[in-house]
């Protein structure tokens, strides 16, 4: 008889079991972020840059800890205040805080403004994505 080993669940930061994360259908490499960066669209692709709606986006794959981890550093580093999806969803929400206050993105100070289009501007799509020691890399 065989002495098999089953894999330790995947638990999210409740502690809730995840049993399937969605990869972009067309490049099934990392994990689709949920963001709300693209209008029309929720799914984001950022090996590739596909952008997909709620409904049908991407495929669901049997997760792993690799995966849900990277998954978890991709989305907080590129939604950061740096990060590209932060300043992707700046250019097109309805509003923004910006020193304690509500304001329209087109009211934010020039110099903020130049800031988020550069961010963006300078996003560059087919790059690679791993977790070592717990830090994301991108090249």
């Amino acid at each position: 008889m065989k002495n098999e080993t089953k894999n330790k669940p995947v638990l999210d930061e409740d502690g809730d079991v995840v049993e399937e994360i969605k990869v972009c259908s067309r490049c099934s490499e990392i994990p689709m972020i949920w963001t709300f960066a693209f209008n029309g669209s929720e799914w984001w692709c950022p090996k590739c840059g596909k952008n997909e709606g709620m409904m049908g986006a991407g495929e669901n794959i049997p997760i792993t800890q690799e995966l849900y981890n990277l998954g978890e550093a991709l989305s907080k580093e590129l939604k950061s205040t740096d990060g590209y999806l932060h300043a992707k969803g700046i250019q097109v929400c309805v509003a923004t805080i910006w020193k304690g206050e509500k304001i329209d993105p087109a009211d934010l100070p020039d110099k903020e403004k130049e800031r988020l289009e550069k961010i963006v501007n300078e996003w560059e799509y087919n790059k690679s994505f791993k977790l070592k020691n717990g830090k994301l890399i991108i090249y």
